[in-house]
């Protein structure tokens, strides 16, 4: 959930809005799953099973289970994804899952820090074993540009959390301007059918003015080539907004 920062004094509000997410994270955990599905998670068929069960039972209830439950409306085996900001690996978890096997599919994770890297590549070697992990590349670099080996018109799914990582350094921020740069290089390697997915976390500092930046970018999308919802929660002040962007 890292891309390019600030070092401003951490905020009250950024810890409420990681115990927030953090909160959410928990109802999707790898014990969730392994109870579905009696804990058996070798094969992809029960793998992807066992996170489609857990997406219906949360349905809308929060904004981390309803960017979850359309990535899966999206996403096939095969499909080529990023997560932008991969941070502590939970979303690119679920992400490996819906998009790749052993023999097809690929998923990118980025995230500037080191340290988001790590706890990417480790969490996910630990859930999916090495034959999955091979078809993930890692990439610690800004997200204010991607990989040149990704191809226009190539990716069915590109994610972001925006804000800073849990459980890391709360003082190193999301940029807007690095935000907006990202996203631009990001709409010419969605291909038809495919997804943008941002969230935006409100409750440090910048991030309303993020947010509503990511908005106005998203509004000014030509109708006619992209679908653009806005999903926020009108009883939680500063509460996440999630905005999505399908290629049609």
């Amino acid at each position: 959930m890292t891309a390019h920062y600030s070092t401003d004094d951490t905020k009250s509000a950024q810890m409420l809005e990681l115990m927030n997410n953090c909160y959410e994270y928990s109802t999707t955990s790898k014990n969730d799953v392994d109870s579905i599905i009696n804990g058996k998670l070798l094969a992809q068929n029960k793998i992807n099973t066992g996170a489609d069960i857990i997406i219906k039972r949360l349905g809308a209830s929060g904004h981390i289970p309803l960017s979850h439950t359309l990535w899966s409306q999206v996403i096939k085996v095969g499909d080529v994804v990023i997560d932008a900001t991969c941070g502590n690996g939970n979303d690119s978890l679920l992400l490996a899952k819906l998009s790749i096997d052993i023999k097809k599919g690929c998923l990118y994770c980025i995230d500037i820090q080191s340290e988001a890297i790590k706890n990417t590549h480790i969490k996910l070697e630990s859930e999916l074993g090495d034959q999955l992990v091979n078809r993930i590349k890692f990439y610690q670099q800004n997200f204010t540009s991607f990989p040149t080996e990704i191809l226009p018109n190539s990716v069915k799914c590109i994610v972001y959390n925006l804000g800073f990582l849990p459980r890391g350094n709360l003082s190193i921020i999301t940029q807007t301007q690095d935000t907006l740069q990202s996203l631009r290089a990001a709409l010419p390697l969605v291909t038809r059918g495919g997804l943008i997915s941002v969230t935006c976390y409100r409750g440090h500092e910048g991030g309303e003015e993020e947010a509503a930046a990511v908005r106005q970018l998203a509004a000014t999308l030509d109708p006619d080539k992209w679908r653009v919802f806005s999903h926020d929660p009108i009883n939680r002040a500063l509460a996440p907004v999630l905005i999505t962007v399908y290629k049609i």
